[in-house]
């Protein structure tokens, strides 16, 4: 049976009517102005269900709402991004490492991005991000930094 067959497409109606009717009804509480506080109050219900069902799960898909907003990158681009750089950073090749500070283990990857044009680079660790934004993202003042380092680093041997 395919979705265009009449007969199919009234046992499935038939079978989903109740779910049909709250889907209504949650589409005029969402649009009724008063009825909003109702439809936020099951919205938070949902949430914190979702969360107490599978609070791994629950943070993904916030990670995802996450980085479509601000990257508009989806969690499967993501994913194969770290895929690519093999789980570590881009810049000093380390995993991360900084603990999440509401759960257990480390915290995701970051998306870099370039400021001016949004476009994304790569995922970085937390030190790595921190540090490319505090050089303000300017390659002059690493080189130049660089260059200081290289001179400390002689005149110590020398």
């Amino acid at each position: 049976m395919t979705y265009k067959d009449p007969d199919y497409q009234k046992k499935y109606r038939t079978a989903h009517a109740d779910r049909k009717k709250e889907l209504s009804r949650l589409r005029y509480l969402r649009r009724s102005p008063e009825t909003k506080a109702e439809y936020a109050q099951h919205r938070k219900a949902k949430r914190h269900r979702l969360k107490a069902a599978d609070p791994e799960a629950y943070r993904r898909i916030q990670y995802a709402w996450v980085l479509d907003k601000r990257y508009g990158i989806s969690l499967k681009t993501y994913d194969s991004l770290k895929e690519v750089q093999g789980g570590v950073c881009a810049i000093c090749r380390q995993k991360e490492t900084t603990p999440r500070w509401n759960s257990d283990g480390p915290m995701d990857l970051v998306v870099d991005h370039c400021h001016d044009s949004g476009e994304v680079r790569g995922l970085l660790c937390g030190a790595c991000n921190r540090a490319l934004g505090l050089l303000r993202e300017d390659s002059r003042i690493i080189q130049a930094m660089l260059e200081y380092l290289e001179r400390w680093q002689f005149l110590r041997t020398a």
